[in-house]
């Protein structure tokens, strides 16, 4: 509650971006992303945008691994969790899916987002110059294939 809050005192808007794209047409007008929206985190990245993920699964920490990033967990996951995954046996892996819970408190992730933008202004957002390097090499990737493919 302390980063909404705080957000909220200085007039910054909060908006729910969930469930419908309409609801995304100002991306192009902010400064920075922060939340939970791995498409939002790849779209202010490759606008040259600072953004900073909170990883709600894995799907958010195996993008920011991709990209060479340090995130930041909304969840923890156990080592029970981490042993079914090793197994690779479906239902075991479906299980653990159940078991890794939202366990960090508002606070916490508030604090490694005021210290991520700490990092960010000490930097002068040079931090991000690899991460964008890897989106320009990614986008090469890409564009190659679908011109193989046209």
């Amino acid at each position: 509650d302390a980063l909404p809050t705080e957000l909220s005192r200085r007039k910054n808007e909060i908006i729910d971006t969930s469930y419908d794209l309409n609801k995304i047409s100002f991306y192009s007008e902010c400064d920075i992303h922060i939340g939970y929206r791995v498409h939002a985190h790849l779209f202010f990245l490759s606008e040259r945008k600072p953004s900073i993920l909170i990883n709600e699964d894995g799907r958010g920490s195996g993008f920011i691994e991709l990209l060479g990033e340090s995130g930041i967990d909304g969840y923890k996951v156990f080592s029970l969790t981490k042993s079914l995954y090793k197994t690779q046996n479906k239902n075991y892996m479906r299980l653990a899916k159940r078991i890794i819970r939202f366990a960090k408190s508002d606070e916490e992730i508030s604090k490694m987002i005021t210290g991520k933008l700490d990092q960010y202004l000490q930097s002068g957002f040079k931090d991000l110059d690899k991460v964008y390097d890897k989106i320009d090499l990614f986008y090469q990737d890409m564009k190659r294939f679908v011109d193989c493919i046209e």
